[in-house]
């Protein structure tokens, strides 16, 4: 890693933020596009494929919303990997994600589809809205709660999990030295 990110205690970090920037985050982001925001000269530019640029156990909270779904299925464990590093003994991983299932059952909430012209001709909505979920916003990969609920248990202390609407959200803490 060329970068590396050293901060006082209480570290937190907004992986993936796009442009919701954290106040008292580092916020991260791949995309130069982030920066196009009110307060974009504040997003650390980085690939977090190249892993989480801090040292070992220095972060108390790595937060996740709305990212790990952009990455492919390896990268998730190595990202899930890295958090687990990064943060300090009872640190908190939160990570929220498009849950399909929960988005299948709908009902899904498409006023997005009309106000921006994307429906298509004979086809539902909740379907065109299922398929910008799982495509066209740069997913490379589809999730539920039922799945990646396993991968944060083998490496962290789950202390939520929960379904709203179409996102699931899990929180961990990462436990003793392991």
């Amino acid at each position: 890693m060329e970068l590396t990110i050293h901060k006082p205690e209480k570290l937190r970090i907004n992986c993936g933020c796009w442009r919701n920037l954290l106040p008292g985050y580092v916020n991260i982001d791949m995309q130069v596009q982030a920066r196009q925001c009110e307060h974009g000269a504040d997003i650390v530019l980085w690939d977090l494929n190249q892993g989480i640029p801090v040292d070992d156990g220095l972060a108390c909270e790595v937060r996740a919303d709305q990212f790990i779904e952009h990455l492919a299925l390896p990268q998730i464990v190595k990202f899930l990997d890295e958090c687990k590093r990064v943060l300090c003994e009872n640190g908190e991983l939160r990570i929220e994600f498009p849950d399909i299932m929960a988005a299948a059952e709908g009902p899904l909430e498409c006023g997005w589809v009309r106000q921006t012209g994307a429906m298509v001709p004979g086809v539902s909505d909740e379907l065109v809205m299922l398929n910008l979920l799982t495509h066209e916003w740069g997913h490379r990969c589809i999730l539920t709660m039922r799945h990646v609920l396993p991968m944060v248990r083998d490496r962290f202390t789950v202390t939520h999990a929960g379904i709203f609407e179409t996102n699931a959200t899990i929180i961990g803490r990462k436990h003793g030295a392991d």
